[in-house]
């Protein structure tokens, strides 16, 4: 037996050497397995941030690890290779071979859990649902908004009323005026859930099951009516109290038809409806019918005065002034529109015009709106200066009712049609454009349409909306002679009836379920624009479709299933924009090569596989996109240096695979091409190829005033990117070249990934300014990820020149010590880093210090959010000197941080870490620093702070600490298991019964050793706690709650056998809790 237990670790031995080589074979295998198995995951991780959805931190988990373990088998990988040998090269080296195959063996075991663990399902989750709500801005509630405010809440409240109708004119308010109430009910949490949709006039059963899902955070993927009824049926009754509003409903809508549960299937869903016709609140069966009126005369004259500015009180205008604001007949839409359009206008002229056409105005033949407001809104786009903004704003009805429209779609369509004067380049349209966007919202003829998908005001994706009185009354002009519009949209038309079409300039058939379009078109010669996106079931264009439109600028077919171009497209010789996005059957465009007057061109999203020859005849070409386009898999040589006008080119997550030296025919592109375009301003691309960046590539670099450069990634399309200027390395293998240090100055989002000492040197010499006295001043964003050489992230050199970075990521960098680091020599006192936001840390294991050394006073007084994940040899966060520079800080999480002993250092700590400092200055300075610490002057704004994963930690505050936390308004601790109690009070200070008066949610949960919140035995006054979670804390014995001191404690939620044995200082309070408490479920 003794013989047999020793031969096994000795035979276990003789394998690692024996099996040397077939372990090298093997592990080779799995490699390639993980990195497809990655490469997969990595696709759907690229799919789901394309989509805006939130990646799940199991996979983004995943992904680090595997990273991990493709960086240790190549240096694994690179011993086996080198099969190091003994005696002078005679015999292998059994040591060397020994170690590397026990090493070979055990990762082969990782590997192998890491394929078993990586076949995700999903890898994402949607995005909280966007609300409406936060699109009313400053409401001002009248007299009787105020009356029908309090109508609607009581109705609201009553258990007997489920449906509640509000109607009113077009234009009186009824849709700012409930989402003012449903954004006081979600203040005072009346309703768990709020919901609001706009209908529209087509109403369509699908449409609006897909906009409450969306609210909901769902996705209805069945295409039965009923099927997706049921599910969406069952996730409202999910809610307990929900509030759905069904904005500007034009007919009867059957609720269960959507899905919507009501009455006796769900008496916690209430419905509120607004309409224009009081029948319609019949029809639906409202059991509360509420009448929002026209504006008083004095509260139409102070909406009025707001709007029209100081000119109103000018003697000769005041009488005049009053008269306008009476016309408008209290219609508020009208008084807003028309008062700044007269806004600051001196001229008596101006007023008595309006006053004169307000009186004359006519009943008009648009439905549901008023004569007053129909003139009104028609004084205002008469009031317009430029033809050129009468015109952007016709083209706005073109889109469908409530339509978020691309204003980047109509700076092209504006551009097309020619209509923008004096323009020359792309970035000086859409300049223009953007001025006249702001102008016609100024005259409360747009709306902001960016709130619903992002509230970053720096994103380039911009939208903007019609009011729908707006829209009627703009569909109104634009038919008029001169304009020649048409518009019909979400009515069906299966059978296009072409006959009527004949004769328009611009023709408008978005979604109207076409299926086909036939050569019975009638002659339409002087047709400038035709839109036909969003008919998803056209699938076939006849040949001869387009013969009669040759004066045809703007063609749009984005979102059809269209899988080939008619040959009469090549017929449209005009043309200067077409719009192909999301054609996802689209293949081939080569006939597009004799559109010689082609401007512009999008295809984002769409099918193609490669771009042929053909279109190097584009010669006037200004902007190509091409993002999203994962199917292309070649363009062809010689083509992108053909387009010698192109501005603007968007590449990203389509072709990647760039060579480098140019190519004959047959080959691919050469990202040599790209430096040809010497007018080129915008350039969004992906390079598979690390090594690009150090090829010398001549080109228009510093001309570039916007840029999304990503290399070595797999993709780098992100459609909600907020950067303008983007640059993302993989991994840095040798110095930079001279064009990409030139895009690294002038980013202002830089993402690292696996830099290697060689290529981190040059690009700290590159940092420090090597190129040029202020290099990375832009610089809003630093990412660094597997940077495993680097020590230092940030030297104080680097700070300095850092003055616009707002947000830091450091990630799995192996050997970094310190973060912000103020070296020896630091002589100026100035603050750093003071637009500083958002600082994430995540795995660095050897993390010592955030902040190090004399660390100027004020540096990064604004950041917000501090993350720090899984630094395990990190012991402190701040110096109190920090801690107080500190003031913003709004969220603290710490998590796995297990030697992590204290928020603050102690102030004998501080000197000490800069205890090898000689220079005079320096000493001068940390002394000066370490007598300014207040602790009643730090995290003063804090709000949420969450903890887990922690050993070191025996309380968590100092009383003075907790006593300085005014707005904390969640404490979450979790996992902590060296924790003893909350506040430390070693100096035996007077507790203040008032501390945490924000708190709302507490939660303490698997904190073994917790024996007190305190070391004192006063109740606390908990004024504003309404939950408490407490689980796996069983050595805590009583908590400091009396009868008075929680008033809003709505929630408790505890493991039952534990409240039960728990100590209380006043009697009536177990008994007052047990009525709110509940069993915890950790799930």
């Amino acid at each position: 037996m003794v013989g047999k237990s020793l031969f096994l670790p000795i035979k276990r031995k003789i394998d690692y050497l024996v099996n040397y080589r077939g372990d090298a074979e093997n592990v080779k295998n799995e490699v390639e397995n993980l990195r497809l198995m990655k490469e997969h995951v990595q696709l759907l991780i690229d799919e789901a941030r394309r989509k805006g959805e939130v990646l799940d931190p199991v996979v983004q988990d995943w992904i680090t690890r595997v990273d991990n373990i493709e960086f240790h088998m190549k240096r694994l990988d690179n011993e086996v290779i080198e099969d190091k040998r003994c005696f002078k090269g005679c015999f292998p080296d059994c040591g060397s071979r020994y170690r590397s195959s026990k090493e070979v063996k055990k990762k082969i075991i990782v590997m192998n859990e890491l394929q078993s663990e990586g076949n995700f399902s999903t890898v994402s989750y949607p995005p909280p649902p966007p609300s409406e709500l936060g699109l009313v801005g400053e409401y001002e509630a009248f007299t009787s908004q105020k009356l029908a405010m309090e109508k609607i809440i009581n109705a609201l409240n009553d258990e007997q009323i489920s449906i509640i109708g509000v109607c009113g004119m077009g234009g009186v308010g009824k849709t700012t005026l409930v989402k003012e109430v449903g954004k006081q009910l979600k203040t005072e949490k009346v309703f768990n859930c709020i919901v609001m949709v706009t209908v529209s006039r087509n109403l369509n059963i699908k449409d609006i099951q897909e906009k409450v899902a969306e609210k909901l955070g769902m996705k209805l993927e069945e295409e039965s009516l009923s099927q997706r009824a049921s599910r969406l049926f069952m996730r409202v009754k999910q809610e307990k109290r929900i509030l759905i509003i069904l904005d500007d409903l034009w007919g009867r809508l059957e609720l269960h038809e959507v899905g919507i549960p009501y009455g006796k299937d769900h008496s916690g869903c209430k419905i509120v409806l607004t309409t224009r016709s009081a029948d319609i609140c019949r029809e639906m069966e409202c059991q509360q019918e509420i009448i929002v009126g026209v504006l008083s005369e004095q509260d139409s004259w102070n909406l009025f005065r707001r709007e029209a500015g100081c000119a109103v009180y000018s003697p000769t205008l005041w009488d005049t002034a009053w008269k306008v604001a009476q016309e408008c007949g209290g219609f508020a839409i009208a008084i807003v529109a028309l008062g700044r359009a007269l806004r600051n206008k001196d001229e008596p002229l101006y007023w008595t015009d309006a006053l004169l056409q307000l009186k004359k105005s006519i009943q008009p033949t648009v439905v549901g709106v008023h004569g007053k407001v129909f003139t009104s809104l028609r004084l205002s786009y008469d009031s317009l200066e430029s033809e050129e903004t009468k015109l952007l704003f016709l083209l706005c009805s073109l889109f469908p009712e409530d339509y978020k429209i691309d204003v980047n779609l109509l700076m092209a369509y504006g551009m097309a049609e020619g209509f923008l004067m004096d323009i020359d380049t792309l970035e000086e349209a859409r300049g223009r454009v953007s001025n006249l966007v702001d102008k016609l919202k100024g005259f409360c003829l747009l709306l902001d349409g960016n709130a619903d998908f992002s509230d970053d005001v720096d994103n380039e994706e911009s939208f903007v909306k019609l009011h729908d009185v707006v829209r009627d009354v703009s569909m109104s002009i634009a038919s008029e002679d001169g304009h020649g519009f048409q518009v019909k949209e979400g009515v069906h038309l299966k059978r296009l009836k072409t006959e009527k079409l004949g004769g328009y300039k611009r023709i408008s058939l978005m979604n109207c379920g076409i299926v086909s379009l036939s050569d019975n078109w009638p002659e339409n010669p002087h047709l400038l624009s035709l839109l036909l996106q969003d008919n998803k079931d056209l699938m076939k264009i006849s040949d001869s479709f387009f013969e009669s439109m040759k004066s045809l600028v703007v063609l749009d077919l984005s979102s059809t299933s269209i899988s080939s171009l008619p040959s009469s497209l090549s017929s449209l010789v005009n043309l200067r924009a077409l719009c192909l996005d999301r054609c996802h059957l689209l293949t081939d465009i080569s006939t597009l090569g004799r559109l010689k007057k082609l401007a512009i061109i999008r295809l984002k999203g769409s099918g193609i596989h490669q771009v042929t020859e053909e279109i190097r005849q584009l010669t006037n070409l200004m902007l190509l996109d091409l993002r999203g386009t994962r199917n292309l898999k070649r363009v062809a040589p010689n083509v992108i240096s053909a387009l010698s006008r192109l501005e603007e080119l968007y590449m990203d997550g389509s072709f990647r695979e760039w060579e480098f030296e140019r190519m004959e025919d047959g080959g691919k592109a050469s990202f040599t091409e790209v430096g040809c375009l010497s007018c080129l301003n915008l350039l969004y691309i992906d390079i598979k190829d690390e090594e690009f960046l150090s090829k010398d590539i001549p080109g228009p670099w510093r001309n570039l005033g916007r840029f999304h450069v990503s290399v070595g990634y797999s993709s780098g399309y992100e459609d909600n990117e907020q950067f303008r200027r983007v640059v993302r390395v993989h991994r840095i293998v040798k110095p930079i070249s001279h064009w990409g240090q030139v895009l690294m100055e002038k980013t202002d989002k830089l993402s690292l990934e696996r830099c290697n000492i060689d290529g981190m040197e040059n690009l700290r010499k590159f940092m420090f300014g090597s190129l040029r006295p202020a290099p990375l001043v832009p610089l809003r964003f630093l990412c660094t990820v597997h940077c495993m050489k680097l020590i230092t992230i940030i030297p104080s050199e680097l700070q300095r020149t850092l003055c616009n970075l707002e947000t830091v990521q450091v990630l799995s960098c192996e050997e970094v010590q310190v973060i912000f680091c103020c070296e020896e020599g630091t002589e100026q006192e100035q603050a750093l880093l003071c637009r500083l936001r958002q600082v994430i840390l995540f795995d660095l294991k050897n993390l010592k210090s955030i902040w190090k050394g004399p660390i100027p006073h004020g540096s990064a007084h604004n950041l917000q959010v501090l993350q720090v994940v899984s630094c395990k040899g990190l012991r402190f966060l701040f110096s109190p000197v920090q801690a107080q520079s500190v003031e913003k800080l709004e969220r603290l999480e710490l998590f796995a941080c297990s030697s992590l002993e204290k928020l603050i250092s102690d102030e004998e700590e501080e000197v000490k870490s800069v205890a090898d400092a000689t220079s005079s200055k320096f000493s001068q300075l940390t002394e000066k620093n370490s007598t300014k610490y207040h602790p009643t002057a730090t995290f003063q704004n804090l709000r949420v702070l969450e903890i887990a994963y922690n050993r070191a930690l025996k309380s968590l505050f100092p009383l003075s600490l907790a006593q300085a936390l005014l707005h904390l308004n969640k404490l979450k601790i979790s996992c902590c298991y060296g924790m003893e109690e909350i506040i430390s009070n070693e100096d035996g200070d007077v507790v203040d019964n008032g501390i945490f008066p924000r708190l709302r949610n507490l939660h303490l949960e698997t904190v073994p050793h917790l024996v007190r919140f305190y070391g004192g035995e006063i109740l606390l006054d908990w004024a504003s706690l309404e939950c408490i979670s407490i689980f796996r804390c069983p050595n805590l014995k009583w908590l400091p709650i009396g009868l008075q001191s929680a008033p809003k404690l709505e929630t408790m939620k505890v493991e039952m056998a534990w409240f039960k044995q728990l100590e209380w200082k006043e009697h009536g309070v177990k008994e007052l809790l047990q009525t709110i408490a509940e069993e915890y479920k950790p799930w």
